[in-house]
C-alpha cells in the first residue's frame, strides 16, 4: 500500500489506481484515499539508478543526505498528516450513522407522552 499505487498523481505520473472509500448510501457520498510511495527509493534515501543507499562518505555528500533526508522527513509528515485526515473524515462519518441509527430508535423505546401544563390542555 506504501509502493505508490495509490498516490496522487502530480504532473505526466498519473497514479497506477485509486482508492474511494463508499461513505454514504447514496451516488458520490465516497472519499478518494491517496498514499504516497513511502519506499526508501520513493523517498530519496536510496539511489533511484543504482539501488546504493545516501552517502555520508565525504562533507559535500553528507550535506546532500542531510537535505535528501529533510525532505523525506516533510513527506512523511504530510502522508502522516493526510492519513489522520482521513481517519478523522471516516470517524464523523461513523458518528453520524450511529447517531442517526439512535435518533431512529428513540421514539420506539416506550418513551411515554409529555406532560403538558394544564394551560395547555385542551378541555
Amino acid at each position: 500500500m506504501l509502493t505508490g499505487l495509490y498516490a496522487k498523481g502530480v504532473g505526466n505520473n498519473a497514479p497506477v489506481d485509486s482508492m474511494w472509500f463508499q461513505l454514504g448510501a447514496n451516488m458520490d457520498q465516497r472519499e478518494r484515499v491517496f498514499i504516497g510511495t513511502m519506499t526508501a527509493q520513493g523517498l530519496g534515501v536510496r539511489d533511484r539508478t543504482s539501488g546504493e543507499m545516501v552517502s555520508i562518505s565525504s562533507p559535500d555528500q553528507a550535506n546532500r543526505t542531510i537535505g535528501s533526508m529533510d525532505q523525506a522527513a516533510r513527506r512523511v509528515n504530510q502522508q502522516r498528516a493526510d492519513l489522520g485526515a482521513y481517519q478523522n473524515r471516516l470517524e464523523h462519518v461513523i458518528n453520524g450513522i450511529g447517531n442517526g441509527a439512535e435518533n431512529r430508535q428513540a421514539p420506539h423505546h416506550g418513551s411515554a407522552m409529555p406532560t403538558w401544563p394544564r394551560r395547555w390542555r385542551a378541555s
